[in-house]
């Protein structure tokens, strides 16, 4: 971390971050709880007569923490297919590399 409390890697001052990534951080949340609220009334749990209904539903009887069950599992997936592209688009930059590919 640099005094105007930047980082070395970007140098981009924390408050300019913050200010671009944290609508990206409210989406996330708000497509998890969206995926939460699909798939429990995709499973046939017919006590859910809506999205709106069961969203209330579940911060009801469960709380904030049952819009997050699952979530675990999910950040495992997501680092494993970010590694695995990171990995295929390395590949395949060496192997275009290679052949000389420039364009």
């Amino acid at each position: 971390m640099l005094p105007n409390g930047s980082c070395n890697r970007c140098n981009v001052p924390i408050h300019v971050r913050e200010y671009i990534f944290k609508p990206f951080h409210t989406v996330t949340h708000v497509g998890f709880i969206c995926r939460v609220v699909k798939s429990r009334l995709q499973a046939g749990q017919s006590r859910y007569k809506s999205s709106l209904h069961g969203l209330a539903t579940i911060l009801k009887e469960e709380g904030i923490q049952g819009l997050y069950k699952g979530i675990g599992s999910k950040l495992i997936q997501s680092v494993l297919t970010a590694a695995i592209l990171f990995a295929g688009q390395r590949r395949i930059y060496e192997l275009t590399k290679k052949v000389g590919y420039t364009g």
